[in-house]
């Protein structure tokens, strides 16, 4: 299906993911703006052992690559998936829980979206107001940047440990700089979004805005029902399905 408006400027990240969508916006002669995707590295140092793990009672994912480089540093310790079962798991999206699915482990509370009112009402439901007095959370997360859920965690009387497992290299900061002015400026029309990755590189460039407030006044779409419902659980409520514009003879 095709879009009639040809003359629209389209954003998106230059992974491999949308390399196909690209070409196709270049056939169809549409102004495109590209994003440098988000490289990342695991920090060497987070080293975890079974006996480290056994002290928490729960495990929250804030994004994919948190999940992605914990699991390999479990398997780079020789520690069996199946030691987590003794933990509960929150994950900030429905598309993080799905990595823990592909290696057969499940998360206990999913919210609806992952705004920080919405995911700690979601596990007072679970575990009850009453009953996250002294237990022991644990986030693995990036370097830079603060999860606000475990300060909400700790008035409770949790304990909260944030344990940094990878960071974001550096990035061409005049590139970040301009692609920054673009969207602010309203010179993008519209972001494509393939991956919930690009919702975790988009955050590091507007470190100090949410996504829906940056994205507030542009038209968001995906490329899937999966990345859709990601969008929505961003609170992007301009979110929509991508429709290829026509081309231009």
């Amino acid at each position: 299906m095709a879009d009639m408006q040809a003359d629209k400027t389209y954003a998106l990240f230059a992974t491999a993911a949308n390399k196909k969508i690209i070409k196709q916006l270049e056939n169809a002669a549409a102004e495109i703006h590209l994003f440098p995707p988000l490289a990342t590295e695991k920090i060497e140092a987070a080293e975890i052992n079974a006996g480290f793990l056994h002290f928490f009672d729960w495990l929250i994912f804030p994004d994919i690559p948190a999940v992605r480089y914990f699991l390999e540093i479990l398997e780079s310790q020789d520690i069996d998936f199946f030691e987590l079962d003794q933990m509960r798991v929150c994950t900030f999206g429905e598309a993080i829980a799905d990595e823990l699915r592909f290696v057969q482990l499940h998360a206990d509370v999913i919210p609806n979206t992952n705004s920080v009112g919405d995911i700690f009402s979601a596990l007072c439901d679970y575990i009850g107001d009453d009953e996250i007095e002294n237990l022991k959370f644990l986030v693995p997360k990036i370097e830079s940047g603060e999860i606000i859920l475990s300060e909400k965690l700790k008035t409770r009387g949790a304990e909260v440990l944030e344990l940094p497992i990878y960071r974001a290299k550096d990035f061409d900061k005049y590139t970040a700089a301009k692609l920054k002015t673009l969207i602010m400026g309203g010179a993008i029309d519209e972001f494509i979004f393939s991956s919930p990755e690009d919702l975790t590189a988009l955050s590091q460039y507007f470190s100090e805005k949410s996504i829906a407030g940056v994205l507030k006044n542009l038209k968001v779409s995906a490329v899937s029902g999966a990345m859709f419902q990601t969008l929505k659980e961003y609170n992007l409520e301009n979110a929509a399905f991508f429709i290829l514009p026509n081309s231009v003879d």
